[in-house]
């Protein structure tokens, strides 16, 4: 069926951004003699009017918006998705003034006093005129169905999408995706299922067969819709496949009134409703205070005579008491384990440093400025205010070649290290001090005689270890001390200094990293 198109000449009509379901995105469409061009930021189509199958004007539930649906024979196509379907969403109060580029004489003798040079009123009317008279085919909207509020359309699901069924004089339409039109000659049966009379869903599913053995299905109908839909469906005629599961309104079935002739799936679904009822009768939800056996309190301190006096009632309490710790432990949430933190591998700081974006090397110098401009700024707020700036620098060269040559540079420093450990560039520390350790002064070996204190000397003991000591032993006494002294303060400010040290390079480390984030 392809066919070429003559695409010369200037359009007769134009309608700019116009918003499309199918294929999504805003297109403008224009009209011209023969063919309809839809023209999008990536898409071009071309469509003949002899391709266009039928036309619908369908309005949206919320009735601000309107569907207009071109069917489409072949379906145009966008990479390997075809779409046999072209739908256009339009607001119901959006007006439209629309001169066509034809003169008036040329419109009465091709088109019959059909069309005016001057069109105005709402944007789906004008169209829609516009279309019937261009392409020759009628436009098919909603009929007799109505639903509780007056509402044309069914809001269903179909294949995982929802969308909104509409019921027609000839077949259903379905939109927006996937866009589905059945014709009632085709039909085989239909079939309502899910229709449960326990009230436990809201909802029932309807399902078309075709004749061709294609079945569409449609779930998460509305209850409320079935009466409607059932009678729609009575009245055109349609085969329901099974009689037994429909032909009693959904007010009867929800009443609980039964016919006189014996209904087999209304029986099923009252068992299976009845199932439900005492499966349900184990997890019943008993409020606090209702007076059930879990809200009762046991008393722990029980003398033994009763407990002897009556067994059977203290094993009644014991495994009442089992089932309410259970139940405790069941409602009370699991702890969650706590995460312990992952140990981030520490940065060599041998390695070579990443290099600076043009826009760091841009703000390097700019950023006093901003500083002296914005005193009372946060450093988030200077960066933002740098970014703002950095959009309307114009020529950026400069520091884009800077950066391009700081690439270069830690590539160059990168291998090196890579290779041998280290780089030519790299910072120079000077080797740090060794911390010497304190040296233990062993008891036995620190002096070959043993000194008491005055409390426990006699006078004789005295007398005699007098004479035996050397002199000046208590001078030198003192000087050990004195040595010891001397020696720890200076171990402590050794580690002072060593620790300024690590903690000015730890500094410096960081404004280097900070330097980097921002």
């Amino acid at each position: 069926k392809a066919d070429f198109i003559q695409a010369i000449g200037d359009a007769i009509a134009s309608f700019p951004e116009m918003s499309c379901l199918t294929p999504r995105g805003r297109y403008t469409i224009k009209v011209y003699p023969t063919f309809l061009g839809a023209h999008g930021k990536t898409f071009d189509y071309k469509i003949p009017f002899s391709s266009i199958t039928c036309l619908f004007l369908l309005p949206h539930n919320d009735q601000r918006q309107m569907f207009f649906v071109l069917g489409l024979d072949p379906p145009i196509r966008q990479g390997q998705t075809r779409y046999p379907f072209l739908i256009l969403q339009m607001l119901s109060d959006e007006t439209c003034e629309l001169t066509l580029a034809m003169a008036e004489d040329e419109l009465q003798e091709k088109y019959e006093n059909k069309l005016t040079q001057e069109m105005t009123g709402p944007m789906f009317e004008v169209f829609s005129r516009l279309m019937r008279v261009m392409v020759g085919k009628k436009i098919t909207v909603p009929g007799s169905f109505k639903k509780n509020n007056n509402q044309c359309a069914i809001s269903c699901s179909c294949r995982a999408t929802s969308g909104y069924l509409y019921p027609l004089d000839k077949g259903f339409i379905f939109v927006h995706k996937p866009a589905l039109f059945i014709k009632f000659e085709d039909v085989a049966t239909v079939n309502f299922e899910r229709m449960a009379t326990s009230g436990a869903s809201r909802s029932f599913d309807f399902d078309v067969e075709t004749k061709d053995g294609n079945v569409y299905h449609f779930s998460s109908l509305m209850k409320d819709d079935y009466g409607r839909l059932h009678a729609f469906i009575t009245e055109k005629k349609l085969r329901i496949k099974n009689k037994a599961k429909s032909h009693v309104t959904y007010n009867d079935e929800m009443s609980g009134d039964s016919s006189d002739e014996h209904d087999a799936y209304l029986e099923r679904m009252k068992a299976e409703g009845e199932e439900m009822d005492s499966e349900d009768e184990d997890s019943d939800f008993v409020a606090k205070g209702s007076g059930s056996d879990d809200d009762l309190e046991y008393d722990s301190n029980v003398s033994k005579d009763e407990n002897e006096g009556d067994d059977s009632g203290g094993e009644e309490s014991t495994e009442r008491a089992k089932k309410r710790k259970k139940e405790q432990s069941k409602s009370r949430p699991a702890k969650k384990r706590k995460q312990e933190p992952t140990k981030k591998n520490k940065k060599d700081p041998k390695a070579p440093k990443k290099p600076l974006s043009a826009y760091m090397l841009w703000l390097q110098e700019v950023r006093p400025s901003l500083k002296k401009k914005y005193p009372g700024f946060s450093v988030a707020e200077i960066a933002k205010k740098a970014g703002e700036k950095w959009k309307t620098v114009t020529d950026k060269s400069k520091w884009e070649k800077e950066a391009v040559k700081a690439k270069e540079k830690y590539k160059k420093n990168l291998a090196e290290y890579q290779s041998t450990g280290k780089y030519s560039g790299g910072p120079t520390s000077p080797p740090k001090k060794k911390s010497q350790s304190p040296v233990k002064r062993k008891s036995g070996a620190s002096s070959s005689t043993k000194y008491k204190s005055e409390e426990y000397i006699d006078s004789d003991e005295d007398n005699s270890t007098d004479d035996e000591k050397p002199k000046g032993n208590k001078e030198g006494i003192k000087s050990k001390t004195v040595n010891n002294t001397t020696r720890a303060r200076s171990k402590t400010d050794e580690e002072m200094v060593s620790l300024g040290e690590e903690e000015s390079e730890s500094e410096a480390e960081l404004t280097d990293g900070g330097d980097e984030s921002d």
